[in-house]
């Protein structure tokens, strides 16, 4: 059967096909505002044992928190500073909330969307 009679005898229209595709992109328009709440994952922390030092307070959004412990790990001996690891980009350093060592709270972000944060006292 030639596509002008399967077009004919479809049970949608060019019309109904149109508004099957502007269904579509509205879904489309609503996934990624889905996915901006999505919950971060706690991915607890990374340290030196019997000690203060190291990455605290580990959440990933959007990706592992295998990731997350790679980018957190890019901080050392950053003191604060800005810098870019794998896709992420993390900028300078807000100072943090641990006491004793001095930390800094990073959020770094990907072109994707996913998000990490943690605390480093490096």
């Amino acid at each position: 059967m030639p596509i002008s009679s399967l077009s004919r005898h479809s049970r949608f229209s060019r019309r109904g096909a149109g508004s099957v595709l502007g269904a579509a992109a509205a879904l489309a328009l609503v996934v990624p505002a889905l996915s901006a709440c999505e919950q971060p994952t706690k991915c607890g922390l990374i340290g030196m044992p019997q000690s203060d030092i190291g990455a605290f307070d580990i959440a990933a959004t959007g990706t592992t928190c295998t990731t997350a412990g790679a980018i957190a790990i890019g901080s050392r001996n950053r003191v604060g500073k800005p810098y870019q690891s794998l896709d992420f980009t993390c900028p300078r350093a807000v100072p943090g909330p641990k006491q004793g060592l001095p930390s800094r709270t990073y959020t770094c972000t990907a072109h994707s969307g996913a998000k990490i944060t943690f605390v480093a006292t490096w």
